[in-house]
């Protein structure tokens, strides 16, 4: 692994080294005994995600963050769990939660040039 002071082939010098585990097991065992979590979802495969966002807020172990990233290839997409994720977004009162959406493609159709 290379330091955070060498120079690494992308010309970048003192960017922190992250590593990245798991999950090995189910993805909504033993997160609640780190500080900070990263929760990736992708299309429908946020669901298990979902589920660990709701548990964090319910009871956050050692928890004092948590990153929440969901991609989805279409705007409809956001539509599936969007009334859940308001009620997500309205219940963390400790602000533990930061939630971005990401939208990586959209449907053409006869209209655009």
């Amino acid at each position: 692994a290379a330091k955070a002071d060498e120079a690494e082939p992308s010309g970048i010098r003192d960017a922190p080294v992250v590593k990245v585990e798991g999950p090995i097991g189910a993805s909504s065992q033993g997160f609640k005994r780190h500080s900070v979590v990263v929760l990736v979802g992708a299309g429908i495969g946020v669901t298990p995600m979902i589920s660990v966002l709701k548990q964090l807020l319910v009871d956050p172990g050692k928890v004092r963050r948590c990153f929440f990233y969901w991609t989805v290839r279409d705007r409809d997409s956001f539509l599936w769990f969007a009334d859940l994720m308001d009620e997500i977004f309205d219940s963390d009162d400790e602000n533990l939660l930061q939630i971005r959406h990401f939208l990586t493609s959209v449907k053409h159709d006869d209209r655009d040039p």
